[in-house]
């Protein structure tokens, strides 16, 4: 396929600054200084890089809101286009700075002033700030074969994962990225036990808030940008959960008669509660490899109000006595997160190990000691990779001949056909407007 500028223009927000703004993004002061050492600290640990910008913002309190939020939107830039930016350095000896100066020009800063504060703040090699005044034409130029070499620059991910996502996705790749480039929705998942979503709709709109029933999850409401929720009376507000409409559907997997069900990998539990509430009269339990995690579930249950039992997940094994087997046993496999980019654009950044295969069969391994005979696993990933999804299924089966996978058509015939991919689920960005998500019904024969 052929990789035009309207593609590749895709790949960065149009973040329409205040002239203000952009005047500071190169001349020392508060706004460079935090965003140029954020970035330096990212790309010299790129695990941690999620991390090191949430406290980096934390910490800015010299930053006025306006200015916090362009920094951050910056640097989120910057982790979506961190491998696309190198070939323009010029032979700069600070990457970082480099990388912030060319988004800076690609901004708005005119050329020449960017290469004076260069010269006097940074010296040595300048990038190729001309190149900068109009990055998608120099990337169109670059990348215009459609190659996986190129997707892999695009995507900044190693080719290995660039490949996964040809395979997963097709030349409909860029619709992804182009997606993941876009702020995420705000969406909330309404509690059942409180408020239908007809009636949640409804009392939001009343409370001056234009929402709108999810096309995805029959428990979503989708919210305009920025909406806070802190704002809406008491009795409306404790019956909305923030959480994606796609990944509220994996609650709705879960068979409606499960009475003992167990959420593998719960992390902070917003897959515990939607369970709790689709699901008020199971045993609940839920395990994590952190305990930290497991903590933030805790105190989320209480103040949801929702009965769950926990237990740390350490070595193969839970710190405490789970009472039997389980109707249901969900697992939200640790992935590669391909499908959650818009929300965790740094997360492209961790991925030269490639895809956690060998862990996700560990989970699903131990997913078939704990789920009774006729019971059912619901596999899930927020990630569009098929060696994670589909091939993990696969597995899975033939190491044991007694599973079956259950059509999600006869699993959930409730939710909408647009998220049927044959027997398994999967929401994509830019078809559904939601994270991506995969999921599989297995039952236990």
């Amino acid at each position: 396929m052929i990789v035009d500028r309207d593609r590749t223009a895709a790949l960065l927000p149009d973040r329409a600054l205040h002239p203000a703004l952009v005047a500071k993004l190169v001349r020392a002061g508060r706004i460079r200084d935090a965003g140029w050492s954020t970035w330096r600290a990212m790309r010299e640990a790129p695990m941690r890089a999620d991390g090191i910008l949430r406290e980096a913002l934390r910490s800015a309190r010299a930053l006025h809101s306006r200015e916090r939020r362009a920094v951050a939107d910056l640097l989120h830039d910057l982790t979506r286009v961190h491998a696309a930016l190198p070939p323009f350095h010029g032979g700069a000896a600070d990457p970082a700075a480099a990388d912030w100066w060319l988004l800076a020009v690609h901004h708005g800063v005119p050329v020449e002033t960017a290469a004076a504060a260069w010269a006097e703040d940074v010296g040595g090699p300048m990038p190729a700030l001309e190149v900068a005044t109009d990055l998608p034409a120099a990337w169109a130029a670059r990348w215009q074969s459609g190659s996986i070499e190129a997707l892999a620059e695009a995507a900044g991910v190693p080719e290995a994962i660039a490949h996964g996502l040809w395979d997963g996705l097709g030349a409909s790749v860029w619709d992804l990225l182009a997606a993941s480039a876009g702020r995420a929705p705000v969406s909330v998942r309404v509690d059942r036990r409180h408020l239908t979503r007809d009636e949640a709709v409804r009392r939001l709109q009343d409370a001056g808030v234009a929402a709108e029933p999810s096309a995805v999850s029959p428990v979503g409401v989708r919210l305009p940008p920025r909406t806070n929720l802190d704002a809406l009376p008491r009795a409306l507000r404790t019956a909305l959960e923030p959480q994606d409409d796609a990944s509220q559907v994996v609650a709705e997997l879960v068979p409606e008669g499960a009475g003992r069900v167990l959420d593998l990998c719960a992390g902070a539990g917003g897959k515990t509660l939607a369970l709790g509430a689709r699901l008020p009269e199971a045993s609940l339990w839920a395990t994590d490899v952190r305990r930290r995690a497991l903590t933030t579930l805790e105190d989320r249950a209480r103040r949801s109000r929702v009965r769950v039992r926990t237990g740390l997940w350490r070595d193969g094994t839970i710190d405490r006595d789970l009472g039997g087997l389980f109707d249901a046993v969900v697992v939200d496999a640790p992935c590669t997160g391909t499908g959650v980019w818009r929300r965790h654009p740094a997360w492209r950044m961790r991925l030269e190990d490639g895809p956690p295969t060998a862990v996700q069969d560990q989970v699903l391994d131990r997913a078939v000691s704990w789920v009774k005979p006729g019971g059912v696993i619901v596999y899930a990933t927020c990630s569009v990779l098929p060696v994670e999804d589909e091939a993990r299924v696969d597995a899975v089966c033939a190491r044991h001949p007694g599973l079956s996978v259950v059509p999600i058509a006869e699993a959930a015939p409730h939710l909408s056909p647009a998220i049927h991919a044959g027997p398994y689920l999967r929401t994509l960005p830019h078809e559904h407007g939601t994270d991506g998500f995969f999921g599989a019904v297995l039952r236990r024969g």
